[in-house]
């Protein structure tokens, strides 16, 4: 509909003055129409998953000024803000005349954010194919960073994150709060980015740890402000749960490869257990109204659970833990958000056997040989989230072990014991009974296929034991 009605180009189109006779509704004003143009924009920035080419709007056709500031818009005022690329203002004005000059709304600089984003996602994404030499990626690199740098430093003062602003921004709120967990996550992927360009080169293994110290440095602050929303009681929006779980992976992973190289880092620093029961709490609560954050959650308990933090853990997310849930990403490090394909999902659910081994994107083709399924090639593709981890563990699928004390650490139930029959009718229920690829023993396996975990805890803590 943007598209059709020409909104990402209306401002050199749209008449400057209308006849005193014609009363147009507030919802055709200029800036109203705008600014469905621009939440068009947003939303399509932020749903591609960071998978390059994987949008439908591209940020140099819109030739829109930013969004102005909420009295001018109110009092449906013909002001000139800005463009989402500074560079572009001189010209805007001088088209359009002599309209008063406003200042920009919160949610203009959201939209830069935004759009610097998906540029850093996009060059991560294409750093993870490795398709051009370190020295080319690393040259493209630091132009990523300049942008950023410059996108953040653009930020007046008075949308600084501090005590004196959050009261001041109080009535929108969820934005303010949105507009800092962005701009900590667009370090988070740029460190990402930079992790994928320098762990191709050796020598540069003095800036891997520079790196991921900067993403803790990120993690932390967006614990504090999410708290600062949990405090009012503020109802968040659902991407929050997303950014929380990735600051939330961060704080459970970076300080451990850390550790490795420096005996001076503490895993369990009191800093990152002070951030932890906050982004766990708001992952728990969106988790109620979002499927997306639902998995997200039960992806955090297995994290949880695996590094000895049930202390953090409530009955909630014991109940989350023990729902039968195929896990989508497979790598014992951070989540692959390219992983959430909905229709593969959407046939494991319904237990359709063709997507039983979904190891590589060429099942969702099902082709099928003589009534039989075809073996599928398990191919995984680049991830973005996948560093430092090269363990494939292969247990035999039916070996148990006897069960572990630490699940009554975190108030576990028994539950009942997966036996040989249990297993079996398990995988008959999903249509899995004849998959001989299907790896069972460990749900976040790097590169086999996606498994089902039962929420037996029993059977969890075997698995842990094997670690």
């Amino acid at each position: 509909m943007m598209q059709m009605m020409s909104l990402h180009t209306f401002d050199r189109t749209y008449p400057a003055k209308f006849p005193s006779h014609l009363q147009l509704s507030p919802l055709l004003s200029r800036e109203a129409l705008r600014r469905l143009a621009w939440s068009t924009f947003f939303f399509d920035s932020m749903i591609d998953g960071g998978r390059y080419g994987f949008h439908s709007v591209d940020e140099n056709s819109y030739r829109l000024q930013l969004p102005c500031d909420q009295a001018s818009f109110l009092g449906n005022e013909n002001v000139v803000t800005e463009r989402l690329f500074p560079e572009s203002n001189a010209n805007a004005r001088a088209s359009i005349g002599n309209a008063q000059q406003a200042p920009l709304d919160i949610w203009a600089y959201v939209l830069r954010i935004a759009a610097a984003r998906r540029r850093a996602l996009h060059f991560a994404f294409r750093a993870s194919h490795r398709g051009r030499t370190v020295e080319e990626m690393t040259a493209e690199l630091a132009i990523i960073e300049a942008d950023v740098e410059s996108v953040v430093s653009d930020l007046p003062k008075r949308f600084h994150f501090n005590t004196d602003n959050v009261f001041i921004h109080r009535d929108r709120l969820l934005t303010f709060l949105l507009l800092h967990v962005m701009r900590h996550n667009l370090f988070i992927i740029v460190g990402r980015a930079a992790l994928l360009v320098y762990q191709r080169d050796s020598t540069k293994a003095d800036l891997v740890a520079h790196v991921r110290r900067k993403r803790i440095s990120h993690a932390l602050p967006i614990a504090s402000i999410l708290a600062e929303g949990l405090k009012v009681g503020v109802v968040l929006d659902p991407h929050l749960g997303i950014q929380a779980y990735v600051a939330l992976e961060i704080l459970l992973f970076e300080p451990r490869r850390l550790a490795e190289i420096d005996p001076y880092v503490d895993p369990k620093a009191p800093d990152f257990m002070v951030a932890i029961p906050d982004l766990l709490t708001v992952i728990r609560d969106l988790g109620h109204r979002s499927e997306v954050v639902r998995q997200l959650h039960i992806e955090a308990v297995h994290r949880l659970l695996r590094f000895n933090c049930g202390q953090f853990l409530n009955q909630v997310d014991i109940e989350a833990f023990q729902s039968g849930y195929r896990l989508v990403g497979q790598d014992l490090a951070e989540f692959d958000f390219r992983d959430f394909r909905w229709a593969k999902v959407e046939r494991i659910r319904r237990g359709a056997p063709s997507a039983a081994t979904g190891g590589g994107d060429e099942v969702l083709l099902e082709y099928r040989v003589d009534g039989d399924t075809a073996a599928h090639t398990v191919a995984p593709s680049p991830r973005l989230d996948a560093i430092d981890v090269n363990s494939a563990l292969g247990w035999s699928p039916l070996v148990q072990s006897a069960p572990s004390t630490a699940s009554h650490t975190v108030g576990l139930s028994e539950g009942p014991r997966l036996d040989d029959h249990g297993l079996e009718s398990t995988r008959s229920e999903y249509g899995l009974l004849d998959e001989p690829s299907l790896d069972w023993p460990w749900l976040l396996e790097e590169s086999g296929p996606s498994v089902y975990q039962t929420g037996d805890p029993e059977t969890f803590w075997s698995q842990l034991e094997r670690i």
